[in-house]
Parts: structure tokens; sequence; C-alpha cells
């Protein structure tokens, strides 16, 4: 009888996995890493493998259940760890299209959706009111992040609520002049500029 092989990963071996990843493709398994989330992460190469022995470092296997996990928790990416590194944590984002460029957008799109409260409301009434569902990286809300938010995207003087939708405001920021010449004259970060040309077109002006 020949030897066994002391390659776990070789062919026709009785512990091979294979497993479909969300798109359909199969997958064998090299480790099975437990979560707190019942579901595992899975690590692993294409099926079939080139050869008998898999060559390469093996890749974190987007099965539906993870995708469906960090799809749910697209906005608090960091809020719910999973054992995997951040950039496979990256390139699967970028895969279902939450990657971070999506990221940033849809975060700066919470705020923008806030922008009366956040330019009327103290730090603290601010978390008070919108903590519970605070859009944020951990999870969490703070009095601080508030303030860096708020100094950031209209400058540290109050806004009245409202503002940004005065003729002389809403008139300039739809000009076609640039965002950042836009954005000096009002004192505004020019994301801010962008932010209420999006508001502006979700209430239809």
């Amino acid at each position: 009888m020949p030897p066994r092989s002391n390659n776990r990963h070789q062919l026709g071996s009785v512990r091979q996995q294979t497993v479909r990843d969300m798109w359909g493709e199969r997958w064998l398994v090299d480790e099975r890493r437990p979560t707190q989330y019942r579901f595992a992460v899975y690590m692993g190469w294409h099926y079939p493998p080139q050869g008998l022995n898999k060559s390469g470092k093996a890749a974190v296997i987007v099965t539906p259940k993870l995708a469906a996990h960090m799809r749910a928790n697209a906005q608090r990416p960091y809020a719910y760890p999973l054992p995997i590194g951040d950039n496979a944590r990256r390139r699967i984002r970028d895969q279902l299209g939450i990657g971070h460029r999506e990221w940033i957008d849809t975060r700066l799109t919470w705020w923008f959706d806030r922008i009366d409260d956040l330019g009327t409301l103290s730090s603290q009434q601010f978390v008070d009111k919108h903590g519970a569902s605070g859009w944020t990286r951990m999870g969490t809300m703070s009095t601080t992040l508030v303030w860096q938010m708020r100094t950031a995207l209209l400058g540290k003087q109050r806004r009245p609520a409202g503002w940004w939708r005065k003729p002389e405001v809403s008139q300039l920021v739809r000009s076609r002049l640039p965002s950042e010449a836009i954005a000096k004259q009002l004192r505004l970060a020019p994301a801010t500029v962008y932010g209420i040309r999006y508001r502006l077109k979700k209430m239809g002006r």
C-alpha cells in the first residue's frame, strides 16, 4: 500500500469539502473559521484546482451567508467583526458593490438627510435624536463625532433650518461655478455643495 500523503489538500482526500460561492462557482475548502453569527467563513481555492496540489494562498470564499451578512451590515462594516483580514474585507465589499466609495457616499447621504438637525441641534440633542440609528463606522454615535461632522460639513457657525433652500443659496449651488468656488462663498466644504445639490434634487427643485 502506498504511503498516505501528508498534504491534506491533495485531490482524492476523504477530508475534501467543496462549497459554492454566491455566484454559483465551486470552491475547494482549505479552512473553516467559525463566527458568532451562525455561519462559518471558509477559505479555499476555485475547484477544480490546477494539478493535484493547490498553489498560492487560500482566499476567503464569498458564500451566500457571508455575502448576506456583509450586505446587511454594510453601513457599519466594523461593528460586526469577521475572522478575515482588512484586505479581504475590502475586496469582498468591492465585489458586492458596497466598497469604500459606496460606503463614503452612503455615509455622507445619511448626514445630508439630517442637515437641518446638524445645523440647529446641539451635539447632545443630535445624539439623543439620531444615536440609536446613527450611521457610523462602529455603529455608535457620540457628541464628538457630531461636532466633527458639523465642523467639516457646515463650518463652525450655526445654520438655521432650511438655510440651504433659500433662493440665493440654491441658485448659487445649481450654478455652473466650480463646487470649490461655491463652497468658498458659502464657507462650506466642497462635499457639502454636492450634498445640497443632492437634497435639492431629492426635493425636485
